[in-house]
């Protein structure tokens, strides 16, 4: 009986665990920019760092009203961006192609907000 009880509280652990981390959805940090491979992978890689960086922002109207370890982890997404562009010029994609992905609606909205940000 007890050994039921303990498959029975790994088989959970590990669905709840499994459960947990997707959920999280990636960061910045994990975006590997030599794997993506196609418009949408370039759009959803952007998304991704645009969120972070707002999320640094915050309110604050300058970079003096961070803290220095936000002001770290901001340049260190300016650095992944920079990185995304020049794969992006790379691939030869154009922005058609990056229109035609479902979440190019959502890009154009955090450039938007990011303006005079970037």
């Amino acid at each position: 009986m007890k050994d039921k009880k303990s498959n029975i509280y790994i088989f959970f652990s590990i669905i709840s665990l499994a459960i947990l981390s997707s959920c999280g959805g990636s960061s910045a940090e994990d975006i590997k920019v030599s794997e993506l491979e196609n418009a949408c992978d370039f759009t959803d890689a952007m998304n991704t760092c645009f969120k972070e960086v707002i999320a640094i922002k915050g309110d604050a109207e300058s970079a003096d009203d961070l803290t220095e370890e936000d002001q770290k982890r901001g340049l260190r997404l300016m650095k992944k961006i920079e990185k995304i562009e020049k794969a992006l010029r790379k691939s030869g994609l154009e922005k058609s192609d990056l229109e035609e992905c479902p979440n190019y609606e959502e890009t154009e909205e955090l450039v938007e907000e990011l303006e005079g940000v970037l």
